[in-house]
C-alpha cells in the first residue's frame, strides 16, 4: 500500500510542477483565458514555416529537395525573436516572489519578459500589457530558449520586467523582443556574472505545447 501511495504522490508532484533546469518546482504553465497579451498578438504575426508540400517536392530530385528543406531551415530561423537591445541579468528574486508568484534564485534558470511600460501608443482592443505582469499572468511558467555566443539555454519565464527606463517611450517591436535572463542562464550560454550586459542572437517560446499567450 504505501508503495502504492509512493508512486501515486510523485505522479501528482509531476502533472503540477514544471523544471526547466531549474533548483526551483515552478508550477506548470496555467490553461490560459481572457485576453492575449501584447507581445502575444505581435508574435502571432510572425510569417509560419512554411515547410516543403509533397506535391511540390514529388517533382523534385533528391539533390533539389535536400536543398530547399536547406532554405527552408534557414528561412524558419528568421521567424523567431531577434532582440534589438542588450540583455541584462535579473537579480534573485530574494525569497519574495516575482510577478509570477514564485521566489527564484540565481542558479535558477530564469527568464524575465517586458511589462508593457512605456509602450508609445495606446493598444488597440484589449490586450493586456507586454508579455506578462502580475495582474496578467497568462504567460507565467512556460519555457523559453535563448540562443547566444553559439550555446543555447532554456529558462522558465517567472519574472516580468520594465526592461527600459521610466522616461523612455517604447515601440511594441522593441518591447516584445527584449528579454532578461537569470546568472545561471548567462552560465550556460558561456558569460561570467561580471559582464554588464550580453547580445542574445534569438529567443522564443517552446512549441507547440508552450506557445504564447
Amino acid at each position: 500500500m504505501s508503495f502504492k501511495l509512493t508512486i501515486l504522490s510523485v505522479l501528482v508532484v509531476l502533472s503540477t510542477t514544471w523544471v526547466s533546469n531549474a533548483k526551483t518546482p515552478f508550477p506548470a504553465p496555467a490553461p490560459p483565458s481572457g485576453p492575449h497579451s501584447q507581445c502575444g498578438i505581435w508574435r502571432s504575426t510572425f510569417a509560419p514555416d512554411q515547410g516543403i508540400q509533397s506535391s511540390s517536392a514529388n517533382l523534385l530530385t533528391s539533390k533539389q529537395t535536400q536543398a530547399l528543406k536547406s532554405l527552408t531551415k534557414r528561412s524558419s530561423l528568421r521567424r523567431r525573436i531577434d532582440p534589438s537591445e542588450p540583455t541584462q541579468m535579473i537579480a534573485d528574486a530574494t525569497g519574495a516572489p516575482g510577478a509570477c508568484g514564485s521566489p527564484y534564485a540565481s542558479d535558477d534558470n530564469v527568464v524575465c519578459l517586458w511589462n508593457g511600460a512605456g509602450f508609445a501608443q495606446p493598444a488597440s482592443g484589449n490586450p493586456t500589457p507586454g508579455w506578462v505582469t502580475g495582474s496578467s499572468p497568462n504567460n507565467c511558467y512556460r519555457s523559453i530558449w535563448v540562443q547566444a555566443n553559439g550555446k543555447m539555454s532554456r529558462g522558465v519565464l517567472a519574472e516580468s520586467c520594465a526592461i527600459f527606463g521610466s522616461d523612455e517611450t517604447v515601440d511594441l517591436p522593441t518591447g516584445c523582443s527584449a528579454i532578461f535572463i537569470s546568472g545561471n542562464m548567462f552560465a550556460e550560454l558561456g558569460y561570467t556574472s561580471d559582464v554588464g550586459s550580453i547580445t542574445i542572437d534569438s529567443w522564443d517560446f517552446d512549441s507547440p505545447h508552450q506557445n504564447a499567450w
